[in-house]
C-alpha cells in the first residue's frame, strides 16, 4: 500500500514537473511590451521574463534591422553592441543587461549580461 502511494506521488510529481516545462517552453515573448518598457529603470523590469524565449526568437546572422524591429531601439548603442535594459537581478542586487553583439549590420553573438 505504502509503495503505491509513493508510485502515485512520484508520478504526480513528474506530471507536474512535465507540465511546468511545457509551460515554459510556451514563446512567452511580447515584442510590444518589451519595447514599451524602453529606458525603464524599474527593478522589476517584465523583459527578464521574456529572456528566455529570445532563443527562438534571435538567431546568429539576422539583419540589425530585424533586431530593431522585434526589440525596439536598445538603450544603448556602442562599438556594435546592443544593450537592452532587464532590471534587477531576481536572485540579488545586480543589474542585468541583454546584449546583441553585431558583426558589421548582423547578429554574431547575444545574452544577458550582469553589472
Amino acid at each position: 500500500m505504502r509503495r503505491a502511494m509513493f508510485g502515485v506521488a512520484g508520478a504526480a510529481a513528474l506530471a507536474a514537473i512535465g507540465s511546468g516545462a511545457a509551460l515554459m517552453a510556451d514563446d512567452g515573448f511580447d515584442s510590444a511590451g518589451w519595447k514599451q518598457v524602453r529606458g525603464s529603470t524599474a527593478r522589476d523590469n517584465p523583459r527578464s521574463a521574456m529572456v528566455p524565449a529570445l532563443k527562438t526568437k534571435l538567431k546568429p546572422g539576422m539583419a540589425r534591422a530585424e533586431v530593431v524591429d522585434l526589440l525596439g531601439q536598445p538603450e544603448t548603442e556602442k562599438g556594435g553592441r546592443l544593450t537592452y535594459n532587464l532590471g534587477v537581478s531576481t536572485y540579488g542586487i545586480d543589474y542585468e543587461y541583454y546584449v546583441i553583439e553585431l558583426d558589421g549590420d548582423r547578429v554574431k553573438s547575444f545574452g544577458m549580461r550582469r553589472g
